[in-house]
């Protein structure tokens, strides 16, 4: 077997991994995360044209960024580099490409990219949890903490199909009742009646875009649980495609219906009925099933660095 994504012919392996569908959900559910709820904010500050336009640059570069990572594992594939099972981690294509100095920052980032993003989580379930359950942000987080050591232990990629469909789904319900809500309760008005281009909203609308369209650490897991990997660049082409559509619909939308009321977070605009405990609800089903699969680099890099665990 030869071309990109495949084994080396002296290193054959017979295995077993996710399908393109699974793997398509996972990407979503990587990606896809509570930086959704920020983007109206960032139509409000850049206009609706500049922001569409802005979105789908963003979305353009990173999506490029995340094909030459995976470009780069298959190559190191290729050339006979990795162990037998193909398994080359994030932290392995900077040793390959910058050497042990290069490791070593990418180590850093990792680690602390994850573990931010999965203390961003808890933290955001907690506060928005809260008020539901009538206990203190502290106690919803601890109440999670055996499922969340329980998905913590999970070390392969393929495992996490399940989980995402239910965290996609929640996501789809959160933004259908957005939708909902926007349109029976502040329709739309005529385009010309929303800022267009606004320049001075440029930083944050980077800020935000950057955040929301980052998985290059969780992508490098997914592609390695793929049974058919040589498939995993058109599960991340038309994984981005979807997103994109999501984000600029939700975004652009969103600003439509509250106009320069938009706040910075979306939840602030449904008001206090059940509407916002739904999508509450939703959203932290959504961040808890994608705690694990942004840990899982973070998990992986730190064992390499001890030399425990079996790669």
């Amino acid at each position: 077997m030869s071309g990109y994504g495949a084994l080396p012919e002296n290193k054959p392996l017979t295995r077993r991994g996710a399908g393109w569908t699974d793997s398509f959900s996972t990407v979503i559910k990587s990606v896809v995360g509570s930086g959704i709820l920020a983007l109206p904010v960032a139509f409000k500050e850049t206009g609706l044209l500049l922001g569409t336009l802005l979105l789908i640059l963003m979305a353009f570069v990173s999506l490029y960024s995340h094909r030459i990572i995976i470009l780069t594992i298959w190559a190191l594939r290729e050339q006979g580099k990795g162990p037998a099972n193909g398994k080359i981690e994030y932290q392995d294509i900077s040793s390959q490409t910058f050497g042990s100095i290069g490791e070593g920052i990418s180590a850093f980032a990792a680690i602390s990219t994850q573990l931010g993003g999965c203390i961003a989580f808890l933290v955001f379930i907690g506060e928005n949890l809260a008020d539901s359950a009538g206990v203190s942000p502290s106690m919803v987080v601890i109440s999670l903490m055996p499922l969340l050591a329980a998905m913590a232990l999970i070390r392969d990629a393929g495992w996490f199909a399940p989980t995402s469909h239910i965290g996609n789904a929640a996501l789809v319900l959160a933004v259908s009742t957005v939708f909902w809500y926007g349109f029976t309760e502040s329709p739309p008005g005529p385009l010309e009646s929303y800022d267009q281009v606004r320049w001075t909203g440029l930083p944050i609308f980077f800020g935000i875009g950057v955040y929301t369209f980052s998985a290059h650490c969780e992508v490098v897991s997914i592609e390695q649980a793929m049974e058919k990997r040589e498939q995993f660049l058109s599960v991340l082409d038309m994984s981005f495609m979807f997103i994109s559509v999501l984000y600029l619909a939700f975004g652009a939308l969103c600003y439509m219906f509250f106009g320069l009321e938009t706040s910075d977070i979306i939840f602030n605009n449904l008001g206090s009925s059940g509407f916002v405990v739904f999508v509450k609800i939703c959203i932290s089903v959504a961040l808890l099933v994608q705690y694990p699969i942004v840990l899982l680099p973070a998990s992986i890099t730190i064992e390499s660095l001890c030399k425990v665990g079996d790669r």
